[in-house]
């Protein structure tokens, strides 16, 4: 799961997240992809 803080919302943070995810996946040459689900409803995501 991925939390932010709600006073910390709409800086940015999730997307910070996201990337480092993006950069650790391609450090390690064995990962060919990330998925990433929300909810049908979560429409912030």
């Amino acid at each position: 799961d991925l939390y932010v803080n709600p006073n910390t919302r709409g800086l940015g943070i999730a997307g910070l997240l996201v990337q480092a995810c993006e950069e650790q996946a391609r450090q390690r040459k064995n990962i060919q992809s990330i998925i990433w689900q929300t909810a049908i409803d979560n429409y912030s995501a």
